[in-house]
């Protein structure tokens, strides 16, 4: 993967465009210095309408082009591990089985899941028959064969380009609430941040 230099970042509009799309602007040509003292390039989900989202490719391609903090989402699964993912239920618009179909929608639901069994599927090409969010996220995004990473592989991937000064927005997601749709197999609260804070400190 081809490194860009820190010294050249989207134009003003680029926490915008990283963060809700690319669809309008040619980023091969708006490019621009940025005081990194006064403003943090935050790539949402590593950057999802660019590369697939809360995947290696994405926080790959946001520290490449000079991002300051990444923003992510975690999930706990059934063997108590962390992975990155901001839907509990594998998303079947991103998501493909073994045989390269897309998967049902509603059908599995990662806090019941495994990493091994997780591995099993691929979240890199955007369903182009899904409708609004194909348009909205899908016609930008280079595709690839990507796995759901864990946070140790966020982590180690982070510490392989050797920049300590990017920082990790990551969000716990959880629905504690009864009322909520996430509410039934939610991960208890307390072991989902033992489990980070684990991971942390081994870093």
């Amino acid at each position: 993967m081809k490194k860009l230099s820190k010294k050249l970042l989207l134009s003003g509009l680029a926490a915008l465009t990283i963060y809700s799309g690319f669809n309008n602007i040619d980023i091969s040509t708006t490019y621009a210095k940025v005081n990194y003292d006064v403003f943090d390039l935050e790539a949402h989900r590593g950057g999802r309408d660019v590369r697939p989202e809360n995947t290696l490719y994405s926080y790959a391609y946001a520290i490449e082009l000079g991002a300051t903090s990444i923003e992510c989402d975690m999930q706990l699964t059934k063997d108590g591990k962390i992975v990155m993912s901001h839907n509990p239920i594998l998303n079947s618009d991103i998501t493909r089985d073994e045989n390269g179909n897309y998967i049902e929608n509603n059908k599995y639901d990662i806090r019941l899941m495994t990493v091994d069994e997780l591995k099993k599927f691929d979240v890199g090409v955007m369903d182009p028959n899904c409708g609004e969010y194909y348009d909205l996220h899908g016609k930008t995004q280079f595709t690839y064969d990507a796995k759901i990473p864990t946070l140790e592989e966020l982590m180690q991937l982070i510490q392989s380009y050797g920049d300590k000064n990017i920082v990790s927005n990551i969000e716990t997601i959880s629905y504690p609430d009864p009322a909520s749709a996430g509410y039934k197999n939610n991960a208890d609260p307390k072991k989902f941040v033992e489990v980070f804070n684990n991971i942390v400190k081994k870093i």
